[in-house]
């Protein structure tokens, strides 16, 4: 069994509370007929992974071992479930669209004094 400290019963608390926070968010928007079912899985298992995690940090630390394996195995779910959006590239609902969003740091100065995103080669 491992032996888990307050520091990261509390981090593994906070960690669990917003996965379940984020699940019921989500939730909200999603059934049977408007989500696709391995989205539905991964939103379940992240939840569920959150839900043990509060139980380890709180009253039961000894899940801390099936915990530390749920969490990481919804995690590759989830990225399993979201894959097809990505076979394209950047998925349009990630793209910055507007320039005013990119850090000023991405900037340089053209002629003229107009500022402009630099590109990568």
């Amino acid at each position: 069994m491992i032996e888990l400290s307050m520091a990261v019963r509390v981090v593994l608390g906070m960690i669990g509370l917003g996965l379940v926070l984020t699940g019921l968010c989500r939730a909200r928007y999603m059934s049977i007929t408007t989500t696709k079912p391995l989205i539905r899985y991964a939103a379940a298992a992240q939840f569920g992974s959150g839900l043990v995690l509060l139980l380890c940090a709180t009253v039961k630390p000894q899940w801390a071992t099936a915990a530390l394996m749920l969490a990481p195995s919804a995690a590759l779910l989830a990225q399993a479930a979201s894959a097809r959006y990505w076979r394209a590239g950047l998925p349009a609902a990630f793209r910055r669209t507007d320039p005013a969003e990119l850090p000023p740091s991405l900037y340089r100065r053209v002629a003229g004094g107009a500022s402009q995103p630099e590109r990568n080669p």
